[in-house]
């Protein structure tokens, strides 16, 4: 019984002193938050303190520096809890000198920590202008970060700023072009796509243009990153600004148009029709010269992308587009009229190519003479050409044709379907309304022939 009474009273007394602690810990924690803040004024005997925890406890001579040593402490990660009563309170009051001395310290850790409280600052509701400009600055300073976790974490605080300031989307778009993590990347890509709707909301013309052109233009350049990882989503946020904003970054999409061998190139081709398609005058006069300037190219790529380009232009279910691009195909026949008449097969299947995709009833006697030309691919173009103008006076050669048995069989497959579009009948392959000849690009030509030699009707 003796015993028991004893183990009951141990353990009361245990408990009292339990909370004795508990309560002296929580004053000494409120000590510490509260008196650090004018100690941390004084970056001097800051910069004294030193980064060993257990040397800096020992080391503190007054109960002053064994708080600010504690509060030092606690930002190094050791008692993350308390730093975020420390940073509450520079919330709540914000101190630039304070701040100087996280940014300045040497662990990572503490950089990173105080890039949460600037992140914090500029989201609350009222924001003292001065206060607002100067964690800003720090976020865009710490882009440049050595370490980067810190550069992360700049990215992602930068991401929720809804300043309108060149500085924020040139610190994202070197972080994208020079970071090598993809993490860091990724996070400065999606802050761009968040600034980017910032842009787009901006009723100022001249201000939103601004804003949209200092995010597209530099990215540009990574629609070919090694990362398709970035690539890809690159791409896919230029295209957004492009297609909702297009005006604003015509520029910007006119000089990628220089070189449409790269996939940045083909990406503003892409914007400017879908512009031209929205009824933009100004679209269709910038892709005039890089039309033409493909029409007079010898690259079998950009031969293909002319010949789809003028098919699109023609297109009989964009009227608008149509009218639009008038004054472009009409010069494309002046162009290719050369080729007509070259010996290399590859030329002649091009310039029958442009034939077929400007569908102009006017051209297409001549592109029914190279139903005979001696090499398939020219007579597959040919058939193409013949077909999406109706020419119904080349039906009986398309019929010897898909008669023919020593016809390749593309030839055999498109001369049905032209003679089917013709009159209308119904596809060998199946039901429906009868479609036009596809006007893709035909197969590449072999190699040049000395002479356009015409194959003998049998």
């Amino acid at each position: 019984m003796t015993s028991r009474v004893a183990l009951i009273i141990a353990g009361g007394v245990t408990f009292v002193a339990l909370c004795v602690g508990l309560t002296l810990f929580l004053l000494t924690g409120g000590l510490v938050d509260t008196a650090t803040l004018k100690a941390m004024d004084d970056p001097e005997k800051w910069d004294k303190t030193t980064t060993d925890t257990e040397a800096a406890v020992k080391a503190a001579p007054t109960d002053l520096q064994k708080q600010r040593t504690l509060l030092y402490i606690y930002l190094k990660g050791s008692r993350p809890e308390a730093a975020f009563l420390v940073y509450n309170e520079h919330i709540k009051q914000p101190n630039p000198a304070f701040f100087d001395l996280l940014d300045k310290d040497k662990d990572p850790v503490v950089r990173a920590q105080a890039l949460l409280m600037y992140d914090i600052i500029q989201t609350k509701e009222p924001v003292d202008p001065v206060v607002l400009k100067d964690v800003t600055g720090r976020m865009v300073k710490a882009a440049t970060d050595t370490d980067e976790s810190v550069r992360q974490n700049a990215a992602k605080a930068l991401q929720r700023s809804t300043l309108d300031q060149p500085e924020i989307d040139a610190a994202l778009v070197s972080i994208l072009t020079k970071d090598t993590a993809y993490l860091i990347r990724d996070s400065a890509l999606t802050a761009l796509n968040t600034r980017f709707d910032l842009a787009r909301a901006v009723k100022d013309d001249a201000a939103r243009k601004a804003w949209c052109v200092r995010i597209a233009g530099p990215l540009m350049p990574l629609a070919t990153d090694s990362d398709p990882m970035i690539a890809k989503p690159v791409c896919d946020l230029i295209m957004r600004i492009g297609l909702l904003q297009g005006a604003a970054i015509h520029d910007v999409v006119v000089k990628a148009t220089e070189d449409t061998s790269k996939r940045q190139g083909q990406m503003a081709l892409h914007i400017l029709f879908s512009r031209i398609r929205a009824g933009d005058a100004s679209a269709a006069k910038a892709l005039q010269p890089v039309a033409l300037r493909l029409l007079k190219s010898k690259d079998p790529q950009e031969r293909a992308m002319a010949a789809g380009m003028f098919s699109s232009m023609t297109d009989p279910r964009e009227t608008g587009t149509i009218e639009l691009c008038k004054p472009i195909v009409d010069e494309a026949y002046p162009v290719v009229q050369p080729l007509l008449v070259s010996t290399d097969p590859a030329d002649r299947m091009f310039g029958v190519q442009i034939l077929a995709a400007i569908r102009n009833p006017q051209f297409a006697p001549e592109a029914s003479k190279f139903l005979d030309d001696a090499e398939p691919a020219v007579r597959l173009a040919a058939i193409q050409a013949v077909g999406s103008c109706r020419y119904t006076a080349s039906l009986p050669r398309l019929k010897a044709l898909a008669a023919d048995a020593s016809q390749p069989g593309q030839i055999h497959d498109m001369a049905g379907k032209a003679i089917a579009y013709m009159t209308q009948s119904d596809k060998p392959q199946g039901d429906g309304e009868a479609q036009p000849p596809a006007t893709e690009p035909a197969p590449a030509a072999k190699t040049p022939a000395k002479t356009p030699a015409k194959k003998k009707n049998k």
